[in-house]
Formats: structure tokens, sequence, C-alpha cells
């Protein structure tokens, strides 16, 4: 009995842990995916079709608001 009840235990426990860390990943990726999509866009209109100046725009767009 007390073999069943240290794996209803540990069972329990890591679901909850499981559980509570995914819900933190989640909110962070929306709002991180907001900002690179940002970034992108920023680099891309102020790049004008350099590739390099899209990079560089792009890079220090997120490096200022996304980190």
């Amino acid at each position: 009995m007390k073999k069943v009840m240290l794996v209803a235990a540990m069972v329990f426990a890591t679901s909850s842990i499981v559980n509570a860390s995914t819900g933190v990943n989640k909110n962070t990726n929306k709002e991180s995916d907001c900002c690179i999509c940002d970034a992108w866009d920023y680099g891309t209109k102020k790049g004008e079709g350099n590739e390099a100046m899209e990079y560089a725009y792009t890079d220090a767009y997120y490096e200022e608001h996304c980190e």
C-alpha cells in the first residue's frame, strides 16, 4: 500500500510541475513572437531590399527592444 501511495504522489507532483512550466512558456513565446515580427518588419522596411542592411536593422531592433 505504501508503494501505491508513493507512486500516486510522484505522478501528481510531476504533472503539477509540467503544467506550471508549460503555462509560463506559452505566455513568454507569445510576447517574444510579436517582438520578433516587429523586428523583421522594421528590418525589411528600413533595409529597402539590401539583405545586409535588412539583417543589420533587424538585429539592431531585436537587441534593443526584444532582449
